[in-house]
């Protein structure tokens, strides 16, 4: 199935469909016709992974008796996974990953355990059913068969025990699945078929999504009607419940700390194709009952709950729109600026924000600033600017004393004092990243 070619240029000017943000959040994906119509070239996820037990010191040295996180980055159009020593930002060997024979590897995804031991991949290939995940031993950072999954692995998620990943799975025909993998054995369960659905790009920021309690996974879907909609699956039965209509399109997928309630954002589209502003769903997870639609402007990056699951941010082309959880009712702080994305540090006190520079119909595809937000004052700090470099994400070291930014433009990945909000030097990557990731 080919991509429309308004939908090709929707996608870039969307951000160039790269998947996942902030601590809970993982990645964003390339569609292959998207990427090899476009020569978009290679775009990398860095993933930042703290060893059980380890944490690190100031500036993203080692603490005592620890260890510094390692940064995984990886290129969604090869097939390589680079690790970085965040102790001293110098890139290691390079992780090649096993593709199928005769196929051209499309890395998609890639998901932690809690336990920070092995990292799970997902690559798809130039033949749409000889999809695979890959698992790495993040301590040897040697990778393990890849595990078939016979279709386009679009999106992965960890459950919160880190006994089982979910692989969200779709092919040129037949309703979308979820692969379940054992983590014990790397083995893949049953595929969880989704009804009345059907293949789509995935659009999502986060297309899944599980509640922290782990109880429920939540997959954003195109139906068979054209309706947009979230299926819920109960995990202890992998069972699907009645899809939850939005009618929308659903593009990303957040969920409250405390498991009660999944926002789900809704891209709107005109009839004559124009952007209109996007929507933001409740859903009571108790009983997956669907709330009324909150208007919330142009998004451009997917949104996110506040640790403490009092507010749900989502960065638009015209401010930060923010949504009390309480009463369901959206305010806009930074009005006028166009906020690429947003994340949240692990104590829940600043936020970085990456800026547009020119809207995204501009020159320039990454940001142009990283604005720190302090979110008990609701008071924004003085921009740092990063140039020409095309800053596209920040992502937070477990101590939060340290966070990167992913150099779209650059090829770099530049690391942040928190305390001060300085640069420090860029670390040169094999290929551009644009979203970084932390472990859990």
């Amino acid at each position: 199935m080919s991509v429309p070619e308004n939908d090709i240029i929707e996608r870039v000017l969307r951000d160039a469909k790269v998947r996942g943000r902030h601590l809970r959040r993982r990645r964003r994906a390339f569609s292959l016709s998207l990427v090899s119509a476009l020569a978009l070239g290679t775009s990398a996820v860095v993933v930042l992974v703290a060893t059980v037990g380890q944490s690190s010191g100031p500036g993203g040295g080692v603490a005592s008796g620890g260890s510094a996180p390692t940064a995984y980055v990886f290129g969604p159009n090869g097939t390589d996974v680079t690790p970085i020593d965040t102790a001293t930002n110098a890139s290691g060997r390079a992780i090649v990953l096993q593709e199928s024979p005769g196929s051209v590897g499309h890395l998609t995804d890639m998901a932690i355990t809690p336990n920070g031991k092995t990292a799970y991949v997902a690559n798809a290939t130039s033949s749409r059913n000889a999809g695979s995940v890959t698992p790495i031993d993040t301590a040897t950072n040697r990778p393990g068969a890849a595990i078939p999954m016979g279709g386009f692995a679009d999106a992965l998620v960890v459950a919160p025990n880190g006994k089982t990943v979910y692989v969200l799975v779709s092919a040129t025909t037949g309703p979308v699945r979820v692969v379940p993998i054992d983590t014990s054995d790397n083995s893949a369960g049953r595929p969880i078929t989704l009804p009345g659905t059907r293949f789509d790009v995935p659009w999502g920021d986060e297309p899944l999504a599980i509640t922290p309690n782990g109880r429920t996974l939540y997959v954003a879907v195109v139906l068979d009607t054209g309706a947009g909609a979230v299926i819920p699956i109960d995990t202890a039965t992998n069972t699907t419940g009645p899809a939850i209509e939005t009618g929308l399109r659903p593009i990303d997928i957040a969920i409250t700390p405390n498991s009660a309630f999944a926002y789900v954002l809704c891209y709107r589209r005109g009839k004559d194709s124009s952007r209109v502003t996007d929507e933001v769903f409740p859903i009571v997870t108790s009983s997956n009952s669907l709330g009324r639609g909150i208007p919330v402007g142009e998004t451009m990056n997917g949104l996110t709950t506040a640790p403490d699951g009092k507010t749900v941010y989502v960065p638009t082309m015209t401010g930060l729109t923010m949504i009390t959880v309480a009463t369901d009712t959206p305010r806009t702080t930074l009005k006028g600026v166009a906020i690429r994305t947003m994340t949240i540090s692990p104590n829940g006190k600043l936020a970085y924000l990456v800026t547009e520079a020119f809207g995204v119909f501009g020159t320039t595809f990454g940001g142009n600033t990283v604005v720190p937000l302090n979110l008990a004052a609701d008071s924004a700090g003085k921009a740092i600017p990063t140039g020409s470099a095309g800053a596209y994400e920040v992502t937070f070291a477990p101590d939060g004393k340290t966070a990167y930014i992913s150099n779209l433009d650059s090829d770099t990945v530049t690391p942040i004092d928190t305390a001060t909000n300085t640069l420090g030097r860029p670390i040169k990557v094999q290929a551009g990243p644009a979203v970084i990731v932390v472990a859990p």
